[in-house]
C-alpha cells in the first residue's frame, strides 16, 4: 500500500471524513461565551441548565457537547473550561472523550457537532463581513 493512499472501505472513509472535520473545527477559534450561547440556543436550554448539578442524560449530553466544543473551538485548557462551567477538570475531560467517542460511532452526533460548529463559524463570518 502506498502511504497516503485511500485504503478503501467504509470505516476508512468515515475516519478520514471525521479527521477532516476535526481539522476544520480547529481552524475556527471562537470566544467561549459564543460557544456556550450557541449551545444554549441550539438545544433550547439556559446557562443555568448547563451549570446545574442535574445528571439526567439529555442535560448531561448537552453539557458534554458544550465541553467538547469549548475544547475544540477555543484555546481553553481543561481546568479553564472546568472553572467556566463550574466543574472539575476531570469531568470536562470525561465529557470531551465521551463526545469524541460518540462522534466516531454515531453519525447523528457528528452531524449535530458539525452543525453547531457551522453555526458558530457563520456568526464569525457575518460579524467579520459587517465590520469590514
Amino acid at each position: 500500500m502506498v502511504t497516503g493512499e485511500w485504503r478503501g472501505g467504509t470505516e476508512d472513509w468515515e475516519r478520514d471524513r471525521q479527521e477532516a472535520s476535526r481539522q476544520a473545527r480547529r481552524t475556527t477559534k471562537a470566544e467561549p461565551w459564543r460557544v456556550i450561547w450557541q449551545v444554549e440556543l441550539h438545544f433550547d436550554i439556559t446557562l443555568g441548565d448547563l451549570w446545574k448539578q442535574d445528571r439526567r442524560q439529555p442535560l448531561a449530553y448537552r453539557r458534554m457537547v458544550c465541553y467538547f466544543l469549548l475544547r475544540e473551538l477555543t484555546d481553553l485548557s481543561y481546568p479553564e473550561i472546568g472553572r467556566l462551567m463550574w466543574r472539575h477538570h476531570s469531568t470536562v475531560i470525561h465529557g470531551v472523550q465521551q463526545i469524541a467517542w460518540r462522534t466516531y460511532h454515531f453519525p447523528e452526533v457528528m452531524a449535530e457537532v458539525d452543525l453547531l460548529t457551522q453555526e458558530i463559524a457563520t456568526f464569525y463570518a457575518l460579524r467579520h463581513r459587517v465590520s469590514a
